[in-house]
């Protein structure tokens, strides 16, 4: 028996046990030798072979629930026939998988939950999923306008008010980054039942859901505020702790005199970041997000070898006639000054020069003293003798970290 929420599938492929055909075939099967003194408006239309037993899941042909008249989520899916399956009061069968001659028994637990079946549709059938989105928001249109409005519904029910706390919730887990599974934490349940005894956390598939509707609706606005603008694009790659190549694109645009970015795309590359590949990633972004070409201006990226090759290949696009390949100025600026003070240039000039040997002394200086608890003592004790209000750390010069050689010196 699976627990509430599990789903389970369960596949007929064997002589003993026919695959069932589509919903198609269910009226023929009414009228089959098989079927031969069953109530037909109690049999699940099924069809079966003529050497076989009786099929082995049965729908039901009415629907005794109020939900199954009002959500469009049974559209996709239909109960079970309690006389020949008294067992699966609480499951659901799925009918597109049956159109794929397959029987899927879906338990929705012992409070008929609707959150598995919608998990279904949204991780098994994708384009059903979007058929059930676009009728459930038809119908809340629909609702919302011939429902006449009363006294009562200018106060707030539990119902609005579980609403916008799941609103509020997942956005405090998206803003801060946290993981889904907190909505699993019984400390924070706890808390909010203190707060408000009729409020209840979402469960992970009604968030996991929630995310996954809003993102739809959230990329379908930003396809049309990128329309017939003209955009940037900066390009970064680095390299994980644990030796994983990712590749991260940032579109930028002037909307009413103010600049806005916005993340594309953060994809991992097996095979490194090479130049084909991060352009790759770049047509696919434009493509996904319906950016014309003709609208790109520049590519911005930093100077590494594969970001030059992949500055050469997107100037070759001919349907991008003003895209330009330039260099992060920054990128240059801060490459320029860590060569400059490093001292490894062959030049005897500039390794006259007093202020390489300076910079040299002062990151020997900070190296020493942060690898001594006598040194960093000694300058603790100096500032508190000052009567300085806050203890200041010296601070090191690290090639990866911008600007940290001008800051070291300060």
């Amino acid at each position: 028996m699976s627990t509430d929420g599990q789903l389970v599938h369960e596949c007929f492929n064997s002589p003993e046990a026919p695959c069932v055909n589509t919903r198609d075939s269910f009226t023929s099967s009414l009228t089959s030798p098989t079927n031969v003194g069953v109530d037909p408006s109690v049999v699940g239309v099924v069809t079966t072979d003529d050497n076989s037993n009786f099929p082995r899941f049965i729908v039901a042909t009415s629907a005794s629930l109020r939900s199954h008249k009002t959500s469009p989520i049974w559209n996709f899916f239909s109960n079970f026939d309690p006389v020949f399956h008294p067992d699966k009061k609480h499951h659901r069968i799925c009918l597109v998988c049956r159109d794929l001659q397959i029987d899927t028994s879906i338990s929705v637990g012992r409070d008929y939950s609707n959150t598995p079946l919608v998990a279904h549709l949204r991780t098994k059938h994708k384009v059903q999923y979007k058929e059930y989105l676009a009728a459930k928001d038809a119908n809340g249109s629909a609702k919302s306008k011939s429902k006449q409005s009363t006294v009562s519904s200018h106060f707030s029910t539990v119902g609005d008010v579980q609403e916008r706390f799941k609103r509020k919730f997942a956005r405090w887990v998206v803003e801060d980054s946290l993981p889904l599974t907190i909505c699993r934490s019984s400390g924070l349940k706890s808390m909010i039942k203190t707060a408000n005894k009729t409020l209840t956390l979402p469960n992970y598939e009604t968030l996991l859901d929630f995310l996954h509707t809003t993102k739809l609706g959230a990329v379908g606005k930003m396809k049309v505020f990128f329309r017939a603008k003209h955009f940037a694009c900066t390009i970064d790659h680095w390299t994980s702790f644990a030796q994983d190549n990712y590749g991260a694109i940032t579109l930028h645009l002037i909307d009413d005199f103010k600049l806005k970015s916005f993340v594309l795309s953060c994809v991992k590359h097996e095979n490194g970041c090479s130049g084909a590949e991060m352009e790759q990633q770049l047509s696919s972004d434009l493509t996904s997000w319906d950016l014309d070409k003709s609208f790109f201006i520049s590519l911005v990226t930093d100077t590494a070898s594969n970001m030059n090759q992949l500055g050469e290949r997107v100037c070759r696009w001919r349907d991008a006639t003003q895209l330009r390949h330039h260099y992060c100025s920054d990128h240059v600026l801060q490459r320029t000054a860590v060569m400059a003070f490093s001292g490894n240039l062959v030049d005897n000039a500039l390794n006259a020069d007093v202020s390489v040997s300076a910079v040299r002394k002062a990151k020997d200086l900070v190296t020493f003293v942060k690898s001594s608890p006598i040194a960093t003592e000694k300058i603790r004790h100096a500032q508190v003798s000052l009567g300085s209000q806050s203890i200041l750390k010296l601070i090191s010069d690290v090639e990866t970290r911008w600007w940290s050689t001008h800051t070291l010196i300060e």
